[in-house]
């Protein structure tokens, strides 16, 4: 299988379910994340991608216990694709 690389910012919602454990529900567009380095330095932009309606999306429950934290969950890609 080949790796695949890629680089999404989810934002969403976190909903209390019971003491330590939270619910995490996030969406992320799709898009690319270019960088580019020159003569100047290094610059980066993020374009979101043709298909505006396109979005991953993040459902998670994690633990929370002295300090740490333990998540399960999963991205949805699209149809087919977890």
């Amino acid at each position: 299988m080949r790796p695949v690389t890629y680089s999404l910012q989810f934002r969403g919602v976190a909903s209390h379910a019971a003491p330590g454990v939270l619910n995490l529900r996030a969406r992320a567009p799709g898009g690319a994340l270019t960088t580019v380095l020159d003569e100047e330095g290094v610059h980066g932009a993020y374009a979101i991608g043709p298909d505006e309606s396109a979005e991953a999306l993040l459902e998670a429950r994690m633990v929370v216990t002295d300090g740490a934290f333990e998540a399960t969950g999963s991205i949805n890609f699209g149809t087919g694709h977890v």
